[in-house]
């Protein structure tokens, strides 16, 4: 059994109920806790294992891109898009306020 949130356990004890269970049923409920953290600490490994190959993945995924974004602006520059049609049919801004 995995549980996420030890509120919701059904082996977590407040500290006044601690006071009247017997030493063979506190040895019980610490052990099932001792599994559950267990438990959770080989997820958490898994969970990290598997962050690892998603991170290094990203990466080369990342480098790609990169190395094609380099290609694609060596091969053809990208036109400036804040150049006006007027500006680029000849007329230069500074020529349309001196009229």
């Amino acid at each position: 059994m995995f549980v996420t949130n030890l509120k919701e356990s059904p082996f977590s004890l407040s500290l006044s109920s601690t006071c009247f269970l017997s030493q063979t049923e506190m040895e019980k409920v610490n052990s099932k806790l001792y599994l559950e953290n267990c438990y959770i600490m080989k997820e958490n490994d898994r969970l990290r294992k598997k962050a690892a190959i998603l991170n290094q993945e990203n990466l080369a995924l990342l480098g790609q891109l990169r190395q094609k974004l380099a290609a694609a602006a060596t091969a053809a520059p990208i036109p400036d898009l804040n150049v006006s049609s007027a500006a680029s049919a000849g007329a230069t801004p500074s020529s349309k306020s001196n009229k």
